[in-house]
């Protein structure tokens, strides 16, 4: 194809000029001719005929290249790889993870700051970026303070008669487990205790099989702001109870689930041996559901009566007195003009499922 350029004679002969349509310099070393293309054969510089030109030949590439060249531009081809400058997604500049330090658009620091705290608050903060609880058992295991949270927790499980060691029956599947470490820490900032608990995976049990339902009801937020409302307007004695290891005390064995278990290390077992659970332990899917309905039965023996709009409130009437007990997973409150009575179904609840702190 010819490339007609309508330039003025005398600028054939400079050694440049200046195209005001590209605003750039074009060489006329670089510049063909309409009288280079009249010829029937082309000048020496292009060392053949018009009819011996390739169809995909380009005037502008120097193709006088030997064979020997030609061999070393071969061998110097590489896979092709991506020169694309990888970044971390976007949506990670919204976090901040401990004290790690990376490019935010809007930086923690420059929002939060930690001056206007008192010394002991400060620390409690500091305390929580920069103490990190153990993951791995192989290093939990040379830890006094945490072997002995772990031989806490299994000998909690034993006096609950949580479970049985036997043999694992045919066409049966133990799931297994895995041992969580949480550092407990006092309003100073000081430590209080090592606490180290049993999770079964419960991702491994199968529906219809290791579980059949897992639904449970937890507290209505509406419920929890009417309650509180009615203890402001009639001055009533309100009061927390938290219950250790609220879901150790859900039986398994009424809903005839057979759910087995691999023996966690500290325990006495033979090969081939399992767990087999007759209560319920964090992380299986029937855990909540389990604890809510060994609740819900001892409180109906003892006279109480669900709420018609919301099952988690428990109540109590005696001639013109009221019992209220609101159930939050594992945390329970506990208001009412009858001081009698919340004394009474306190020391129960303390001797059936061990309450851990009472304010």
């Amino acid at each position: 194809m010819k490339i007609n350029f309508l330039i003025l004679e005398s600028l054939k002969n400079n050694d440049s000029y200046h195209d005001l349509a590209v605003e750039h310099q074009i060489s006329h070393h670089d510049t063909l001719y309409e009288e280079d293309f009249n010829s029937e054969t082309t000048n020496d510089t292009f060392g053949a005929t018009n009819d011996e030109i390739p169809a995909n030949h380009d005037p502008h590439i120097d193709n006088s290249d030997t064979a020997d060249d030609r061999n070393v531009h071969h061998e110097d081809v590489s896979l092709c790889r991506s020169i694309r400058i990888r970044n971390a997604p976007t949506y990670l500049n919204d976090y901040q993870t401990n004290l790690a330090m990376h490019k935010s658009n809007y930086p923690i620091s420059s929002y939060v700051s930690l001056a206007r705290l008192s010394p002991h608050f400060k620390q409690v903060v500091l305390s929580l970026h920069t103490d990190n609880e153990p993951e791995n058992y192989k290093i939990v295991a040379q830890q006094e303070k945490w072997k002995r949270a772990m031989q806490e927790e299994l000998e909690a499980l034993k006096q609950n008669a949580t479970w049985s060691i036997l043999p694992l029956p045919p066409n049966k599947t133990a799931i297994g487990f895995k041992w969580v470490y949480k550092t407990k820490y006092n309003v100073d900032g000081s430590v209080n205790r090592y606490k180290a608990q049993l999770v079964a995976k419960g991702y491994g049990q199968l529906e219809g099989l290791d579980y059949f339902e897992t639904f449970s009801l937890v507290a209505k937020i509406t419920t929890i702001r009417v309650l509180l409302s009615l203890v402001v307007i009639n001055n009533w004695h309100l009061k927390q109870l938290d219950v250790n290891n609220a879901f150790l005390h859900g039986d398994l064995h009424d809903l005839h689930e057979e759910v087995y278990m691999q023996v966690p290390p500290g325990l006495a077992r033979k090969k081939d041996h399992v767990c087999l659970l007759h209560k319920s332990i964090y992380g299986l899917k029937q855990a909540s559901r389990q604890w809510y309905a060994k609740l819900s039965y001892f409180l109906i023996s003892h006279g109480y009566k669900h709420a018609t709009a919301d099952h988690s409130l428990f109540l109590k009437f005696s001639h013109s007195k009221i019992t209220t007990l609101l159930v939050y997973v594992d945390d329970v409150v506990l208001t009412g003009n009858d001081l009698d009575e919340i004394s009474s179904i306190t020391s129960l609840l303390h001797d059936t499922f061990k309450i851990k702190k009472f304010r």
